[in-house]
């Protein structure tokens, strides 16, 4: 038996509202991050660096955040919500393990720019 449902204004809303709050965050995150990166200073160059890694963090983590909480609302009826905290934590690990890398390169950033000015 096949059944259809037709989408009326709340539901709509209610199955939109996890993309708008990850963008809401992602938003604030990448506004608290580039006014780090313009705080720090190194010059325009680094400054744009900084900032241009922070915005592919950025949208790396929207995008792979809403995979894994999708997976896991998917799976919660079969788990009995219990996919929805194992996502909720899958979700910060991955966070932290992005934030990790990009900081790494962050650092290699200056470290590029006073070789090429030791070199010229």
């Amino acid at each position: 038996m096949v059944r259809c449902e037709r989408n009326n204004l709340v539901s709509s809303f209610k199955n939109s509202l996890g993309p708008a709050v990850n963008v809401g965050a992602q938003a604030y995150i990448a506004g608290k991050d580039f006014q780090q990166d313009i705080k720090e200073g190194g010059g325009i160059g680094v400054e744009t660096a900084k900032i241009g890694l922070d915005a592919a963090k950025n949208a790396e983590e929207y995008v792979v955040d809403n995979m894994i909480m999708d997976a896991g609302i998917a799976a919660a009826p079969e788990t009995f919500g219990l996919s929805l905290l194992v996502a909720g934590a899958a979700t910060v690990i991955h966070n932290l393990a992005v934030d990790s890398i990009v900081n790494v390169a962050k650092s290699t950033v200056s470290k590029i720019k006073h070789f090429f000015k030791k070199l010229f």
